[in-house]
């Protein structure tokens, strides 16, 4: 029998992240699509009862399940330098982030091997985008991954691009990219839909986004753009988590709105909300923004594709690369430049041009009949480019050719 170790330490996150959607979704399917005479383990930083029940319950299809002694900022702190990377066990581990036991493995003859996912190069390219300790772990983590991982998965080429120009990975380095996310699905009857709009609050009409007040998620941006004069009589309805993440109080959704300019009216913040009332908030905006100053793959962008919901993005290489003619792309401009290389009055001309862009691609879609019909049918089509199960078959090809 031969088994795969996924690390799912993505899992324990509450917050419905990507990264976590990323994780649940592909761990589901590689348990799913396992070749005859295989079967899928986990490693689990230390978890709390309900976060072991949740993955659990989830993953049903899991053979065992390794829990490890510390939590994943401590195992983090450690693995980045090093320290206890052989408490994990060896053989052979895919792991769905940065976090991973890299070491030297070249005396194991075939034994053990690691596959390490980047999901994007935000910590290289844009440090001032990530949190101090973010930058601090990812960079020091590529290090180790560029040295000693088996294999590395990007999720784009764009990002595999991106990598590239840091580190030779050579024949190393794979693309397996994500899909919608498979829980995010309508309800049975139009008048559930109904009953959950009118839950949530619904406006008729209205734009949706899942920017959270991360700096790179280009939420500050946004709601400037709705403070514009084009954006007048448009309501913005923001979806998950009202945080960045972090102890700064200036990065929630209800600080960046009252630095915005807009009318606090205009702006629905909704929070973290189910994954069947994600599907109706979805399935009845009028159009979706992702205004990513930085992105790796985008997972709301397939999601609103297998609504028909038009899509508007930035122009970061991830989001063209999954978008391609299905979305509306908006230039970021000089805000795509490093703020190492700007002063502070630059960085300010910078982001208010790129407000002024997101307000005219916005309206451009919202007041053009013809340009949202054309990206309603590229989205269903292009939506259909991407599943869960073909990412899965990458994985245990990869690690077959390994």
């Amino acid at each position: 029998m031969v088994t795969l170790r996924v690390i799912l330490d993505r899992m324990l996150d509450d917050r419905p992240s990507g990264g976590r959607r990323y994780a649940r979704n592909l761990a589901e399917q590689v348990i799913a699509r396992a070749p005859v005479g295989c079967e899928v383990e986990a490693i689990l930083p230390k978890a709390t009862p309900d976060e072991f029940e949740r993955v659990t319950s989830e993953l049903p299809g899991l053979t065992e399940i390794t829990q490890l002694s510390k939590r994943p900022d401590a195992l983090g702190r450690a693995w980045r330098r090093g320290f206890a990377t052989g408490r994990a066990g060896g053989g052979f581990i895919h792991a769905m982030s940065l976090l991973a036991p890299v070491r030297d493995i070249s005396l194991a003859y075939g034994i053990d091997q690691t596959v390490v996912s980047v999901h994007d190069t935000t910590a290289l390219r844009r440090p001032e985008l990530r949190s101090p300790a973010a930058v601090t772990f990812e960079t020091a983590m590529l290090r180790r991954v560029h040295r000693y991982a088996s294999a590395v998965v990007a999720p784009t080429n764009a990002v595999a691009d991106e990598l590239s120009e840091h580190f030779d990975f050579g024949d190393r380095l794979r693309v397996i990219g994500g899909a919608a996310d498979r829980r995010i699905v309508l309800p049975p009857t139009e008048d559930e839909g109904d009953r959950i709009a009118e839950r949530l609050g619904l406006p008729d009409d209205y734009v949706l986004t899942f920017a959270s007040a991360a700096p790179r998620k280009g939420l500050a941006p946004l709601l400037r753009a709705f403070a514009r004069p084009k954006l007048a009589d448009a309501t913005l309805v923001v979806v998950g988590p009202t945080s960045a993440g972090t102890d700064d109080e200036a990065l929630t959704t209800e600080a960046l709105i009252a630095a915005s300019g807009v009318d606090p009216r205009r702006v629905l913040v909704l929070g973290v909300i189910s994954d069947t009332a994600v599907a109706v908030a979805l399935q009845r905006a009028s159009a979706l923004v992702v205004p990513s100053l930085e992105a790796g793959f985008g997972l709301p962008v397939v999601e609103a594709f297998q609504f028909g919901t038009p899509v508007i993005t930035s122009d970061a290489p991830a989001l063209r690369e999954v978008g391609m003619d299905a979305a509306h792309v908006i230039e970021r401009g000089s805000a795509a430049n490093a703020a190492a290389s700007l002063d502070g009055g630059d960085v300010e001309t910078a982001l208010a041009d790129y407000s002024e862009r997101l307000e005219s691609g916005v309206a451009d879609v919202l007041g053009n009949t013809d340009l949202a019909r054309r990206l309603r049918v590229a989205g269903r089509d292009r939506h259909d480019v991407y599943h869960w199960s073909a990412s899965a078959d990458q994985v245990w090809e990869l690690h077959a050719d390994l």
